[in-house]
Formats: structure tokens, C-alpha cells, sequence
């Protein structure tokens, strides 16, 4: 079967060369893609989408949803763009001091000033109050804060589709997909740092249980994917 990829720039689709994309639990996904053209078109920030599937299944799915980030002419009349996902703008400073606040107006006051989106689920934890919630650091250490703050077990917080999801694994969707179970013949190589590689499959994100494993980063390049757990 053939793997099909789209890739679009700013609303244009683009001819793809080649890609590099790492997705990571509770980090922004990060990624590289070779595309033929040299104009001046493409620029920073600019939106990014890459759909991937295979020839037989009835939709792609998207798989990357990010910004530009930098933009290479390497002189053949090809272009290297990196990209981060949309949650890298919790890269930069975000100050906050919140009164007797959840953790829903938590993340509402960070869209309001940063325009991404969150869902949680309903838990307890998503609408208890706390007296104060004070951030002087990134975004980053913001979310980091949220775990101790509200008490929320095997947190995570991770980019599905445009919206980033913050809560406990257990309550997320991976939880209820069951844990998938690979014949060893499907792994074209393992590493003894808890890393194999396999075949693509474009359902396969960081926080899916993999023969009892919770991948934790996959790295997609040409037709595979390595997993890597801890």
C-alpha cells in the first residue's frame, strides 16, 4: 500500500520532497520538511498542516499541525522549513496571578493572552478552585505547575489536533483505546534505549499503549516511525 502524504503552507499545498517530524508527549512536536520551489512565499509563522495515510483508507489523517519556523533556500531550487507544533508559543514568557481560580480559568486566561486552545475532562480536578496560581516563567513551566497545583495524577498535557489537551492519562483518549498488540515481525529494529522501528501507521501518537508500552515520542521519516518509551 502506499503512503500518502499532503502537506500545506499558509493554505497552499506544497510538493513535498521529504519530512522529519518528532511528536512528543507533554512537549511541542517539532519538524522538517524539503519542499521544491524557490520563491519567497513561504515566510515565519506561517500555518502548517501535513495529512498522512495510506492509499486505502477513505481520508487522511492529520498528522502535524504547527507554524513556520525557519525557512532555508538551499540553492537547488529546494526549501527546508522547520516547524513546531502551535503549542511552542508556550515557549516565551507568560506571566500570570490568578485569585481562587480552576484549572479551566487557568487555561482560559492563558488563551486569552496566547490563542491556543485546551480541553479537560470532567473531573473534579478540571473545576476545583485554588486561592492563587502565580507563573513568572514560560508557558512551559506554567503547565509543569498545573500537575502539583491541582494535583492531577499521571498528567499530561499534548496537542491533539489544534487543541491541546490537559489533564491525567487515564482521562485522556488514550485510556480508552486498548493497548495495541504488534507481532514481533511488524519491528523492523529495536535499540536497547527503549526505542523500535516500525512500518507507519498514521493512528500511532505519543500516549498509545504499544504491547504494554506508553509511547512516549515517535519520530516519522520516509515510510517508518520509531517508537520510544520510557
Amino acid at each position: 500500500m502506499r503512503l500518502n502524504r499532503v502537506l500545506t503552507i499558509n493554505n497552499i499545498k506544497r510538493d513535498l520532497v521529504d519530512e522529519r517530524i518528532a511528536l512528543d508527549l507533554s512537549a511541542p512536536g517539532r519538524a522538517e520538511f524539503t519542499i521544491v520551489g524557490d520563491d519567497n512565499a513561504i515566510s515565519q509563522n506561517q500555518l502548517v498542516t501535513f495529512d498522512l495515510g495510506y492509499s486505502s483508507q477513505d481520508a487522511l489523517q492529520r498528522w502535524f499541525i504547527g507554524i513556520t519556523e525557519q525557512i532555508v533556500h538551499t540553492g537547488d531550487k529546494r526549501v527546508k522549513i522547520f516547524c513546531r507544533e502551535l503549542s511552542s508559543v508556550l515557549a516565551h514568557t507568560l506571566p500570570l496571578s490568578l485569585r481562587h481560580a480552576s484549572l479551566r480559568e487557568i487555561l482560559k486566561a492563558i488563551n486569552d493572552i496566547t490563542g491556543v486552545n485546551f480541553s479537560t475532562p470532567d473531573k473534579d480536578y478540571a473545576t476545583r478552585k485554588v486561592a492563587n496560581f502565580y507563573n513568572l516563567g514560560t508557558g512551559y513551566q506554567a503547565m509543569a505547575a498545573l500537575e502539583k497545583v491541582f494535583n492531577i495524577p499521571d498528567f499530561i498535557w499534548q496537542q491533539q489536533s489544534g487543541v491541546i489537551y490537559v489533564g491525567s492519562w487515564a482521562d485522556s483518549r488514550w485510556a480508552s483505546v486498548k493497548n495495541m498488540l504488534l507481532p514481533e515481525n511488524l519491528f523492523i529494529e529495536h535499540s536497547a534505549q527503549n526505542s523500535a522501528k516500525v512500518a507507519a501507521f498514521p493512528s500511532c501518537r505519543p500516549g498509545i499503549r504499544i504491547n504494554g508500552k506508553r509511547i512516549n515520542i515517535i519520530e516519522f521519516s520516509g515510510n517508518h516511525m520509531v517508537l520510544k518509551w520510557t
